[in-house]
């Protein structure tokens, strides 16, 4: 038997175990609701390898994919709706560790990046890039529902009015500007308050209350229920260097530093993702059909070039079948930043020299698929710190591991309730001094022409990160990182 099962068969078995403890009228996974009908969990989900048709097909089940599938489930006009997901879901595939906020630096890293690993994850490797002499970089992507959301470090924060605004006339649509968007962020999140209670009242975590609304949800967005002397210093060190403290990162600005939300349910201190809050949501509608470990394979086209299914394949050993999944009305696809192009691209839709290079007909020849990816570049700097951080955890210390398991599973307290980064991200921009100094006047130009409020560089203190094997009982190490901007990526690619 392989590691691999042997684990699986673990989880299995612990589940069973849960089911044989319950009482009988509670069994896992069927119950009676209260006009009588009997639910199954096994209705939620479409058969593997049988052709079906519903209104909607949604391509992806991450953190746009669940939520628009919930939200067309749960409209009043009853539509059907198909979730094509080509992983599973990460309660399944990596025990607690996405769960639990404090294992983030295990859940937020693909299976061959380091001495860390998920199994939420994949890696995708780039061609070799001059800027980084010449290296492949590995990007990550969720494979598993909730996507990134469910294989992130779990910090929550929004754009700038600036940057939305930028957005929306890019696009010519006007929905997308800061105005018009920002009651929809209101509207997807319930936001709680630090609870001083786990959390030492001598921080005095700031916030913007108007940047949430009482009904909003299903996303629960919070403080977690600890934060680390570490992140304190971090925040006091940015003051001292001139930033300027703000409450928070939601209202539409940015530059500053200060407090950072991050995706958890305070009550469980469990991450809350878009499978946990959408998709769930989602699922109490008797029209969302869930399809797991589905890989859509190729779009479907009539005659007029409409849209009307994805040929689909099952993405496991024991369902490795091909069947279609039909839409009456749209396909939605929502497969990430790399996956949603690449799906276009093999179903016959992008650049035409592209698409005959390989062999695809042409459906429709839009250069513009696949092409202009943005991205901010990302280093991070590794300091052993006289401050606890989450070191031991992160090296397997038996005794730190038991006595902080104990306080957040009695108390939904201690480090592992948390990401690890409150009160410690910051935004700034370059000075124009410096500016001259290190960057070509194409790149002042190109930053230039950007909104004012749009920072040029991300600074976040992690308290978990990687540990020298020999790594004593009392030593602490801390992750910094910086993050430039979008506007000045394209130079440092380049090499300039």
């Amino acid at each position: 038997m392989s590691p691999q099962y042997a684990r699986r068969s673990v989880a299995a078995l612990s589940v069973l175990a849960a089911a044989i403890a319950a009482e009988a009228s509670e069994t896992v996974g069927a119950s009676i609701n209260a006009k009588g009908v009997t639910e199954i969990f096994g209705n939620h989900f479409g058969m593997p390898g049988v052709n079906a048709t519903y209104d909607y097909v949604v391509v992806g089940g991450g953190t746009a994919g669940n939520t628009i599938a919930a939200r067309l489930a749960l409209d009043p006009a009853n539509y059907s709706v198909a979730l094509i997901e080509a992983g599973t879901f990460y309660e399944i595939l990596s025990s607690n560790r996405t769960q639990v906020p404090g294992y983030n630096f295990e859940a937020a890293n693909p299976t061959n990046v380091g001495t860390l690993s998920s199994m939420t994850a994949v890696q995708i490797d780039t061609e070799p890039i001059a800027g980084y002499n010449g290296r492949k970089i590995g990007y990550v992507q969720g494979m598993t529902f909730g996507g990134a959301s469910a294989a992130n470090y779990g910090g929550y924060m929004r754009s700038t009015v600036g940057a939305h605004d930028r957005w929306a006339k890019a696009v010519k649509d006007d929905f997308w500007s800061w105005d018009n968007v920002f009651p929809f962020y209101k509207k997807s999140c319930n936001f709680s308050a630090p609870d001083y209670t786990k959390i030492d009242p001598k921080l005095n975590i700031s916030y913007d209350p108007a940047a949430y609304d009482a009904a909003g949800g299903p996303l629960h967005v919070s403080y977690g229920n600890y934060v680390a002397p570490s992140m304190v210093g971090i925040g006091e060190a940015m003051e001292r260097q001139g930033l300027e403290h703000i409450p928070g990162f939601d209202s539409g600005r940015l530059l500053g530093y200060g407090s950072l939300l991050a995706a958890i349910d305070p009550r469980t201190a469990t991450r809350s993702s878009s499978e946990t809050s959408f998709l769930q949501a989602g699922a109490k509608s008797a029209g969302l059909r869930i399809y797991p470990n589905a890989m859509a394979k190729r779009i479907v086209f009539d005659s007029d070039k409409k849209a009307t299914g994805v040929v689909v394949k099952g993405n496991s050993k024991t369902t490795n079948v091909e069947w279609t999944i039909s839409a009456k009305k749209e396909v939605i696809v929502s497969a990430g930043v790399w996956r949603s192009p690449q799906l276009l691209m093999v179903s016959g839709v992008g650049p035409s020299a592209t698409l005959s290079q390989h062999g695809i007909d042409v459906i429709a020849d839009l250069p513009g698929v696949g092409q202009n990816q943005w991205d901010q570049p990302f280093q991070s700097h590794i300091f052993k710190v006289k401050v606890e951080t989450n070191s031991q955890i992160v090296a397997h210390n038996p005794k730190v591991l038991a006595d902080v398991t104990n306080q957040y599973l009695t108390n939904q307290s201690g480090p592992l309730s948390s990401i690890g980064a409150t009160q410690a991200a910051g935004y700034e921009n370059i000075p124009a001094s410096m500016r001259q100094r290190v960057l070509s006047n194409d790149t002042q130009a190109l930053m230039d022409s950007y909104p004012s409020d749009w920072p040029d560089i991300n600074f976040l203190g992690l308290e978990s990160s990687a540990v020298p094997a020999d790594i004593g009982p009392d030593e602490y190490y801390l992750l910094y990182t910086d993050m430039f901007a979008e506007k000045i990526a394209d130079a440092i690619l380049k090499g300039e």
